[in-house]
């Protein structure tokens, strides 16, 4: 019967190869997706094929125990012994090499003597995050090579690497004092010491309940447990920080995770195209922003840069609060040197010219209702933003109770209670600083424009929310989604296609401007507008209701007269 053996392939030199896949989850770690070697004969009836084979199956095999135990957040002690061996044997490689180039002459006099001074002076002034980054390479081949699993983020790995260095300085005099005439021979290289240390140690940023977890499966489940404390808005940015970290890096172990990998999604994600989604959904970043560094044509901004970052960092120090993560784990995604965006002055608001326009439309001029405009939307929307300055969705996710007569004026509440029927929960930007919600009188050019009579036929049809015809869209399940991209189209269709990007948020701009031109206080401004105080130390004191009263003080006068209140025919 004939011998059977996988992982063998024939190349075209005729020669055998071994190959054999790594685990996909172990990749990331092993740094590569399979074991490849290469045979010294071409025939499987070699008598030295099994035995090659054998020790093939058996490098595959440490290895891959090598990286499950890495997952698993197991690691070996670095003993004094082992390190002043690595620190040996990396001197001894790199006088190798000096022989080597001195022998074949392309190494010079003047190289030797000024790498000598050169390397020298960079580890006397790097700090210990530059040596590791250096050294990190060499550290983890010579650890693997004394059969230890380490670990990146460790104290003793940190050693290690220092030691590597000095290592280089030392040979380094050693070329200077050849170079001077000295005869120095290179010595052989030491075995592996018999005490390299075995005893097994968790990792100083081990997880304490599964060492197993991916950081990106721990920060999901911290997400879902802080929804209601974050704004979707940032859990939305979470949500596609961690799609792009897992996309380049997979879910591994957080303590996997070093501040050098990091720094090599950071290079990757300056290079993404804006519309990286759009490529080969199975290539990987790296891949997409190599072949667009040469297509040319606009990356990511740094600030979309930085913002992916931030998040990924914000996630992990929240593990780190609520104990996914053990206390003292070093957060490898801070305070790294993150790409400048160049300043530039950019419009955000509408100016009154351009909201006189808006007002001078058929909507409002001759009471015209186009069925995309959802209804009273597109008239009260629009005038509810720019008498309150408060977000699209807050106004878009009024319910009719959230208006009340007090003492002959109309007040309006802002916050997140109460439900919305097409809506499966209201929320607030600045809701869990506590400052989101908020109550003040509304200007009076609303009530002369029917508000009151539009709110009275609301309850009147037993409607509850404010704009009835709305209904959620989009990726956030907005109810404003619905409504903006029509409006801009008839904004357009009118000839009206303000500077700023997007014009229902422009009225936030318009109305700040206003405030500060009647002399608004900045507090005042800022309980209005549903801001957190600034940072003030008695912005904190007191109640801030009576602060909606300073919103009289805005002349709403410029608005055009054609505009024809409210009436439902």
């Amino acid at each position: 019967m004939g011998m059977v053996v996988r992982y063998i392939a024939k190349l075209k030199t005729g020669r055998l190869q071994f190959r054999r896949a790594y685990p996909k989850r172990l990749q990331p770690l092993i740094g590569a997706s399979e074991f490849v070697r290469t045979f010294g004969f071409a025939k499987p009836t070699d008598p030295a094929f099994m035995e090659r084979y054998s020790d093939l199956m058996a490098e595959y095999d440490r290895i891959v125990g090598m990286a499950k135990r890495a997952s698993a957040g197991e690691y070996d002690e670095l003993s004094h012994e082992v390190v002043e061996w690595a620190a040996e044997v990396f001197k001894i490689e790199w006088l190798r090499d000096n022989d080597a180039a001195r022998a074949d002459g392309t190494l010079s006099d003047e190289k030797i003597e000024a790498d000598s001074i050169g390397f020298s002076d960079y580890v006397e002034d790097a700090s210990s995050n530059e040596i590791i980054r250096h050294f990190r390479d060499d550290a983890l081949r010579l650890a693997t090579q004394a059969g230890l699993v380490v670990d990146p983020a460790s104290t003793s790995f940190a050693h290690l690497c220092r030691r590597l260095a000095e290592a280089r300085c030392e040979a380094a005099s050693i070329a200077q004092a050849r170079l001077n005439g000295a005869i120095v021979p290179t010595p052989l290289a030491p075995s592996v010491p018999e005490e390299a240390s075995r005893g097994l140690r968790q990792s100083e940023a081990r997880l304490g309940a599964s060492p197993a977890i991916g950081f990106v499966t721990l920060a999901r489940e911290e997400a879902q447990r802080v929804t209601k404390e974050r704004g979707e808005s940032t859990l939305q940015a979470l949500r596609a920080a961690l799609q792009l970290w897992e996309r380049e890096n997979g879910d591994i172990p957080p303590t996997a995770i070093t501040r050098l990998m990091v720094t090599e999604f950071i290079d990757v994600l300056r290079l993404l195209p804006k519309q990286w989604k759009k490529a080969n959904s199975k290539a990987s970043l790296s891949a997409i922003a190599a072949k667009a560094k040469v297509a040319g044509g606009p990356t990511l901004a740094a600030k979309t840069v930085a913002q992916h970052v931030g998040s990924l960092s914000a996630i992990w120090n929240r593990m780190l609060s609520s104990g996914r993560l053990p206390e003292g784990a070093s957060n490898p995604f801070a305070k790294h040197s993150l790409p400048k965006q160049a300043k530039r002055k950019a419009v955000k608001g509408l100016t009154r010219d351009e909201a006189i326009a808006i007002f001078q439309t058929p909507v409002f001029r001759d009471g015209e209702r186009p069925r995309n405009l959802r209804g009273e939307a597109g008239y009260f929307l629009p005038l509810l933003l720019l008498a309150t300055g408060a977000r699209p969705e807050e106004i878009a996710q009024l319910v009719v109770d959230d208006l009340r007569f007090h003492d002959g004026r109309m007040w309006l509440e802002i916050s997140a209670n109460g439900d919305h029927p097409h809506e499966a929960s209201r929320r607030l930007k600045t809701e869990a600083s506590g400052h989101g919600a908020r109550r003040f009188p509304l200007p009076q050019f609303l009530i002369r424009l029917g508000l009151s009579d539009y709110i009275d036929w609301l309850k009147a049809h037993g409607e509850v929310a404010l704009f009835p015809s709305l209904r959620t869209k989009g990726k956030r399940d907005l109810l404003f989604d619905s409504f903006t991209a029509p409006w801009r189209d008839y904004l357009k269709s009118h000839g009206i296609e303000p500077i700023c990007r997007q014009p229902a948020r422009g009225f936030r701009h318009l109305w700040t401007t206003e405030a500060r031109k009647a002399h608004v206080p900045q507090d005042a401004q800022e309980y209005i507008q549903g801001h957190a105080p600034s940072g003030r130390m008695n912005a904190v004191y007191g109640d801030r209701e009576p602060l909606g009263l300073e919103i009289d003080k805005l002349d709403f006068a410029w608005l055009p007269e054609s505009i024809m209140p409210w009436s439902k025919a």
